[in-house]
């Protein structure tokens, strides 16, 4: 019997193949540890699904299951799926281009010890999102799990220069839960499908339930941004449990990936936003709440300069199909960040 099932949810396509090297990396990894690992395989084509099944022969300590999913990819169906055929009574939902290393792993059961002792409901543990740079750097190296590399990336980071990381995605998937409370809340919503904010919804709902700060009505605002000294509404609330993670030095690395802009896997994260914000907005009296900010945060360390500005080192070309995809996805919001850069500018001249 485990104490911890790892679930890593996957769908493998002809544009995904990516994905296989990252997996079998994660599993010789999560092998050194008493750990279950349950990948949940929603993969349709039988010649990827039977690459994974001859690779996981030689571990003892996997689970695997497939439920293809035909149409758009479903992370909310698929960590679901495998959360019913883990056996632990704690789950930990990782992503299979995350990089963990052996500090993080003492910590889950450090955290798991604090969740019984009733310290906490549930955890978040950030990450660092890898330029392209540094994660073909990483591919070069004989292990990447190796903890030289995490401190090399934070420093960069902290430098406030994304040559090795792009930003610091501060508020991530990476939940620890008992499965007591995971089942009792309602799991992930399975309405959502494509990318994002499937599981900002699980976390709205485990932060509200842990209680451990009365929400105002700055809450319900979505405003993103890779500088997290600017975080509002509830990304920022949230960094109540994410900030005191991150400055003591536990954290993954998230390794790149690109992001097509024609596929519906990403185009889908408009709906998935207007979804969640009618999610978040249920059994909550709005009329009730104070107008004014319910958040408590220790201040964030001035010389970490990655919190408050970004020193580029982006190519242009690179640059500018970040604005097309931010464009694409989200109109408001990217003529929202061009005028605040632009007062940036004007105010820094004046």
């Amino acid at each position: 019997m485990y104490n911890l099932s790892v679930i890593i949810p996957i769908k493998i396509t002809s544009k995904t193949m990516y994905i296989l090297n990252r997996l079998k990396s994660l599993i010789k990894f999560f092998d050194n540890f008493n750990i279950e690992v349950v990948i949940s395989d929603a993969t349709v084509i039988d010649q990827y699904k039977n690459i994974i099944k001859e690779y996981i022969k030689n571990f003892d300590k996997i689970v695997y299951i497939n439920k293809p999913i035909k149409g758009i990819y479903s992370a909310s169906i698929c960590r679901n799926n495998g959360v019913e055929f883990s056996t632990s009574d704690y789950l930990l939902f990782f992503d299979v281009d995350l990089v963990p290393n052996n500090q993080l792993i003492k910590q889950f059961f450090i955290d798991i010890k604090n969740i019984e002792e009733n310290k906490f409901k549930f955890l978040i543990y950030p990450c660092l999102y890898l330029s392209k740079y540094y994660t073909d750097f990483l591919a070069t190296r004989s292990n990447l799990f190796d903890e030289e590399y995490f401190h090399i990336a934070n420093k960069s980071f902290q430098e406030g220069n994304n040559i090795d990381v792009l930003y610091n995605a501060i508020n991530t998937s990476t939940i620890l839960v008992s499965r007591e409370l995971f089942i009792n809340i309602g799991m992930f919503d399975n309405s959502f499908s494509g990318h994002g904010y499937e599981d900002f919804e699980l976390i709205h709902r485990l932060f509200i339930f842990e209680n451990q700060q009365t929400i105002g009505k700055d809450y319900f605002t979505d405003y993103k941004t890779p500088l997290i000294s600017e975080y509002r509404g509830f990304r920022k609330y949230f960094l109540i449990k994410t900030l005191p993670m991150y400055l003591s030095g536990i954290f993954t690395m998230h390794l790149y990936h690109s992001r097509p802009l024609n596929l519906m896997y990403y185009k889908n994260r408009i709906k998935n936003f207007e979804y969640f914000m009618m999610k978040i907005k249920e059994n909550i009296n709005y009329a009730e709440l104070n107008e004014t900010e319910h958040i408590q945060l220790n201040e964030m360390p001035k010389n970490i300069k990655g919190f408050y500005e970004v020193i580029s080192h982006v190519d242009k070309k690179n640059n500018y199909k970040k604005k097309l995809r931010k464009l694409a996805r989200s109109p408001l919001l990217f003529f929202i960040d061009f005028i605040k850069n632009k007062l940036r500018k004007i105010k820094t001249i004046m």
